[in-house]
């Protein structure tokens, strides 16, 4: 009966631990998701600028397509982020 407990408390000790560091990477991946995604925000913010201060035709082009490629990378940070938060938090 002794040992029995003993193994069992053994075994819940273990599985707190490795949900206790699956949390923590979970923490850390959102922590990472949220830098990206001011950084994305950020690049979005600056393209705009650029965009609506350029004359050459061919940087228009460039602009429009950096902003929609930031705004799709963004898109997708969010959606990791809610979805990874969704089931961690």
């Amino acid at each position: 009966m002794t040992i029995q407990l003993a193994q069992n408390f053994s075994a819940l000790m273990l599985r707190f631990q490795k949900q206790s560091q699956e949390e923590k990477l979970v923490a850390e991946k959102l922590e990472a998701l949220k830098i990206n995604i001011n950084d994305s925000r950020e690049k979005i913010l600056s393209a705009h600028e650029n965009f609506n201060n350029v004359i050459d035709e061919k940087m228009i082009d460039f602009y429009i397509y950096k902003i929609q490629a930031e705004q799709s990378r963004y898109a997708q940070l969010l959606k990791e982020y809610k979805e990874l938060s969704a089931i961690y938090i």
